[in-house]
């Protein structure tokens, strides 16, 4: 079976890489799959990519804000634009979200709600009954969100699958077998706390370790790799 590629698009801060490794090991720790099946890409160093070469790809986050990124931008999306032409199945979270959206023509930009950031409640929409993934999964359910940038005018070629009060495209899904996620579902309550440490903003840290029920989010990353990566793979050996 080809291997999962994991678009390595950024990195967390020096401390809390040392403490709890970086956005790929965190995406690893929550995958039902052997770290031998997977492969870290990071497309900062310019290395072209042979998307044909992979079964499946999950981009990772970033701190870098997407519609400030300009050529670099242009040269992400036009991976992932490969990717859905060649309708490999891939999944992105919050940067890796965004990145999916605009390939599919969305316009990216600042949130005029400002920053979300801590646990938040991940309402599911109608189109999301029949979703491989999100139709699994409770009609409302929590998740760690942390991001500044959101889909400002969707592209009719998105699904709009999730959402909440502060942020309209929680999870959306372009055609078949490409997913997005807004929210976090690879991020720990340590996780979610140093990064709401360095927002300053420690009025909600009490929740994420007293309220936490985030654990259905991860539950995306683990319907991708069972209902999404594992089917496609057979076919493509059969």
């Amino acid at each position: 079976m080809k291997k999962l590629c994991i678009l390595k698009l950024g990195s967390t801060y020096e401390t809390l890489k040392i403490q709890s490794g970086d956005f790929e090991d965190w995406i690893v720790s929550v995958l039902d799959i052997s770290r031998d099946e997977i492969e870290i890409v990071d497309p900062r160093n310019g290395v072209p990519i042979d998307i044909e070469k992979y079964g499946a790809f999950i981009s990772t986050g970033s701190h870098s804000m997407l519609s400030e990124e300009g050529e670099y931008a242009e040269y992400l999306s036009g991976i992932v634009s490969r990717i859905l032409d060649s309708n490999i199945p891939y999944f992105g979270i919050c940067y890796g979200h965004q990145l999916l959206a605009k390939a599919a023509g969305c316009q990216i930009g600042f949130n005029p709600n400002g920053l979300e950031a801590g646990i938040v409640d991940i309402i599911t929409t109608p189109e999301a009954k029949n979703d491989k993934i999100f139709g699994l999964l409770p009609g409302v359910f929590q998740a760690f969100a942390i991001h500044s940038q959101t889909i400002l005018k969707p592209s009719p070629k998105i699904t709009r699958l999730a959402y909440n009060e502060f942020e309209n495209h929680h999870a959306i899904r372009v055609g078949e077998n490409a997913w997005g996620v807004q929210f976090h579902p690879e991020f720990t309550p340590f996780i979610m706390g140093e990064y709401l440490r360095q927002e300053n903003a420690p009025a909600k840290l009490s929740q994420i370790y007293e309220n936490n029920s985030t654990v259905i989010s991860s539950l995306t990353l683990k319907l991708f790799v069972k209902n999404i990566i594992k089917p496609y793979n057979l076919s493509k050996i059969c």
